[in-house]
């Protein structure tokens, strides 16, 4: 599949382009959201060789054009070698109202659409076509004549190699016709005013992705993640949700039979997502404690357990341990202890005073073999790469606490849905294959 730049530079960075042949549908409130983002599209196609039918349903063409020009992007040099052709069938309904003097004349025919735009397919194969907007087509249109209609532009979409863009203005198209043309389209792009929405892209791994949009002075615009490429919207919503119910986040090194002390996302996952966002300036981050790590993977997933320096064994008790002077035996407490006498196990004889007799010798270790030792070996073993590491082996690392700081708290809030007042982009279900 051929991918064509978009000429957002950033944007290509993470779609790769927009593959053709390809029916792509632009949604938005309004065109000035809408056209600063068709028109680096378009000046890229052209750059590119690629011939070009643009039909103007909701405004005038030389509006348009206008528009584009105000934008920085030449139209005239490149409709002077018929790269570029505006269908201006707004002019032509308001030449007709204006003769007529009946609202009817504003009524578009999809069939005298399509018989229009198939008059333009042959010359421009391989090339693309935009429909502004496709609104006006289908403002009025029941579920099957819209179906029908966006099944017609995507076969000759198919059929002459092309990539249609096909405007949307959400405030007036009922639902069924939506999800018609939502089912036909290849991919679903939202543009608000400072984000937009990719509802899905075949032909691309994006899905239900949201991005940042700024304007400059001319209403240019520029795209860009709210979040690093690394991190995705899945993810940053539920390091959100967690912000939500508490001020800071920090992961704690339990070292635990478990893998996964974080029933959201895993902890090596978290901690490195954390450590990007800081890193990006959105989190501030400090030390409050050390981790041990795997010397041979770098996971943070371990479990501790400790072994007889003498057999290796590793079921171990822990007590208070006395030893007796006389014979040199030692052993548990509870095992001295006969009533309310205290009597050697090993030799017998009554144990009086403490510091004559015996002495305390503080917490002992003994395992199931017997042996009594003061200090046990530490062994980890790591849960991803189940290698065993001792304690002088380990790696340590200082971990954070991490809190938002307020750019990062709105770019967040970014990421959740915003109501919608005409249409429920989410209740809608897209079958992306052709009937």
């Amino acid at each position: 599949m051929e991918y064509v730049p978009t000429g957002l530079h950033e944007f290509d960075m993470i779609i790769g382009g927009i593959p053709k042949p390809y029916c792509l549908c632009l949604s938005g409130d309004n065109s000035a959201n809408i056209q600063p983002f068709i028109f680096p599209i378009i000046g890229s196609f052209l750059r590119r060789g690629l011939r070009g039918l643009y039909v103007c349903l909701d405004l005038p063409a030389v509006e348009i054009k206008a528009y584009a020009e105000a934008l920085g992007y030449d139209i005239k040099e490149y409709e002077k070698d018929y790269s570029i052709f505006f269908l201006d069938l707004f002019e032509l309904e308001q030449k007709a109202i204006i003769e007529t003097a009946k609202v009817e004349s504003l009524e578009y025919s999809p069939d005298d659409l399509l018989r229009v735009i198939g008059e333009f397919m042959e010359w421009i194969k391989n090339g693309f076509l935009v429909i502004d907007s496709i609104t006006t087509i289908m403002v009025n249109m029941e579920a099957k004549q819209a179906y029908e209609l966006m099944r017609a532009i995507k076969l000759l979409t198919r059929s002459f190699n092309i990539v249609t863009i096909g405007v949307m203005y959400q405030a007036t198209i009922n639902n069924m016709a939506f999800h018609a043309l939502k089912t036909l389209s290849d991919g679903l792009i939202i543009l608000e005013k400072d984000r937009l929405k990719i509802k899905y892209m075949t032909g691309t791994l994006l899905s239900d992705e949201i991005f940042e949009v700024s304007r400059d002075l001319y209403g240019r615009i520029s795209i860009k993640p709210i979040l690093p490429k690394e991190v995705s919207r899945k993810v940053g919503l539920k390091i959100s949700d967690i912000f939500q119910r508490c001020s800071s986040i920090s992961l704690v090194p339990l070292l635990t039979l478990g893998s996964d002390v974080n029933n959201e996302i895993p902890a090596d996952e978290l901690m490195s997502i954390l450590r990007l966002l800081e890193k990006e300036g959105l989190l501030e981050g400090q030390p409050y404690c050390t981790a041990v790590i795997c010397p041979y993977c770098n996971s943070y997933s371990s479990y501790f357990f400790l072994e007889c320096p003498e057999c290796k064994s590793t079921i171990i008790e822990k007590g208070e341990a006395i030893e007796h002077f006389k014979c040199g035996h030692v052993d548990f407490r509870n095992k001295f202890e006969k009533g309310d006498k205290m009597v050697c196990p090993k030799c017998g004889k009554e144990l009086n005073k403490v510091g004559v007799d015996y002495r305390k010798a503080g917490t002992w270790y003994k395992c199931h073999q017997g042996h009594m030792f003061a200090v046990p070996l530490i062994y980890f073993s790591c849960i991803k790469c189940n290698r065993i590491y001792d304690l002088d082996e380990a790696k340590f690392e200082i971990q954070n606490i991490y809190q938002l700081n307020e750019e990062a708290k709105e770019k967040l809030d970014k990421l959740r849905e915003k109501e919608q007042t005409t249409i429920d982009f989410c209740a809608l279900t897209a079958n992306q294959n052709m009937p």
